[in-house]
């Protein structure tokens, strides 16, 4: 992998690593939560911050990646001014970001334009994740398992109510969260994403559970505790079993479910699944 000057991004002179750490909001910033959850479970330090402050405890010996689709993100902009004389890759289409890339000769991993952010997971996950294999010695990146249209159908009927999607344990988390935003983004209503075994400690004193549909995200790391929430709760659950060999395989699994369900939803009940009008009243309202 290159930098638009040619630097190659494999140099072992470019930063004495000892962590990664990703940054980015909404769409853009989701990769980094499933790298670094991966990372972790690798035995590789990785943290992801959707923030515009980064804590002094990591400004040094990371490299920093710093990702916004658009490049012109506001909080990510900010983030990245108090890293920039930091290792750091930017992670981006165009805007700020990629101006300053090109005008400073900085390191940067170009992203196709003509995406909405969230569309653009994959493309951003991979190549991130390639940049991450320059310094570690990481497998080829997975082939996608593709969730069958009965399974696709299923999820699509369960976020018809408003969903508590519960991941089967923190090492798949990031794949719950994906699946609240994309109910936010594609099919315009509240979500709520949390993991086993911490809500089994709050959540699960919640009276009005038969007010949701609940989803759980299965990797069939933790059946146990699973299946206690289901006899103490009472409620019918929506329980996928994902599919793959390795946790990363089985969470990339349940997000491309959770996308093809929230777009099929979207298609059967005519929502323009693409506009985000509030988003960008809300960024209007910052300049």
């Amino acid at each position: 992998m290159k930098t638009k000057d040619n630097t190659s991004l494999g140099s072992k002179n470019m930063v004495d690593l000892m962590r990664w750490v990703f940054i980015g909001m909404g769409g853009s910033g989701i990769g980094g939560d499933v790298l670094s959850c991966y990372l972790q479970n690798i035995g590789i330090e990785a943290y992801s911050f959707h923030t515009q402050e980064i804590p002094k405890t990591y400004l040094n010996n990371s490299h920093f990646v710093v990702t916004s689709y658009s490049g012109n993100t506001k909080e990510t902009i900010t983030a990245f001014k108090q890293i920039k004389k930091k290792p750091h890759t930017l992670v981006t289409s165009g805007g700020y970001l990629l101006n300053y890339a090109v005008e400073n000769r900085d390191r940067f991993i170009p992203l196709p334009k003509g995406y909405v952010p969230r569309d653009a997971f994959y493309i951003i996950l991979k190549a991130i994740y390639g940049l991450v294999s320059e310094f570690a010695e990481l497998p080829e990146f997975p082939e996608i398992k593709n969730p069958d249209q009965i399974n696709i159908k299923k999820m699509a009927d369960a976020l018809k109510k408003s969903p508590l999607i519960y991941s089967s344990s923190e090492k798949i988390y990031p794949a719950a969260y994906r699946l609240k935003t994309q109910v936010n983004e594609n099919l315009k209503k509240h979500a709520f994403s949390n993991y086993f075994n911490e809500l089994s400690h709050n959540e699960i004193e919640a009276k009005n559970q038969k007010d949701y549909s609940h989803i759980i995200l299965n990797a069939g790391d933790n059946d146990e505790f699973v299946e206690a929430w289901k006899k103490a709760v009472g409620v019918k659950a929506y329980d996928f079993q994902l599919k793959g060999r390795t946790v990363f395989d089985k969470m990339l699994y349940a997000i491309m479910l959770g996308d093809q369900a929230t777009i099929k939803l979207a298609d059967e009940l005519k929502i323009n699944r693409i506009p985000t009008p509030f988003i960008k009243k809300f960024k209007d309202a910052l300049n």
